[in-house]
């Protein structure tokens, strides 16, 4: 589940919309958005270690997925979701992006930037694109995100109790 006090939408939009800065960059040198490699990056609840009230938000560095198959995406940014964890660093969840076809209308598809936040523990999940042709503009999708996406339901299991032998 995602954390109780944060809305997870706020949070992919503002992860979204990084990384929709860094798409843009790429297309101002020329870089062909439809070869953008699929991607995931922890995203983090930030705490000061001077300062208690003091709280951000903090995005990890992407990994690139396209080496692995679609239904192990979610796994995989789970795992290094966790391993980032820190006492400062607390996981909000699991920022998915890709490049997919995506229905606009029933006679209108476009190639687009799907852009999916995962809860820590897989359990839920809220999505957003913005089309290649217009990246300024921000949709939802008409369907859950593991409704429209069901290659990218974890079977990822979080173990809160781990003991080295």
């Amino acid at each position: 589940m995602f954390h109780p006090e944060l809305n997870p939408e706020d949070v992919l939009t503002y992860v979204f919309s990084d990384m929709k800065g860094v798409l843009q960059d790429m297309r101002k040198v020329g870089a062909d958005l439809q070869n953008t490699p699929s991607h995931c990056a922890g995203v983090y609840l930030l705490l000061s270690n001077d300062d208690p009230d003091q709280v951000g938000l903090c995005r990890g560095e992407p990994n690139l997925l396209d080496a692995y198959a679609k239904s192990e995406w979610a796994n995989f940014g789970l795992y290094y979701l966790h391993q980032g964890k820190s006492h400062i660093r607390i996981p909000i969840g699991v920022f998915i992006g890709f490049i997919k076809h995506i229905d606009i209308t029933n006679k209108n598809s476009l190639d687009s930037f799907v852009g999916v936040l995962i809860s820590p523990t897989g359990t839920e999940a809220v999505s957003c694109f913005s089309t290649l042709k217009d990246l300024d503009l921000t949709r939802k999708l008409k369907s859950h995100a593991f409704d429209q996406f069901p290659s990218l339901l974890p079977t990822f299991i979080l173990a809160e109790n781990v003991s080295a032998h």
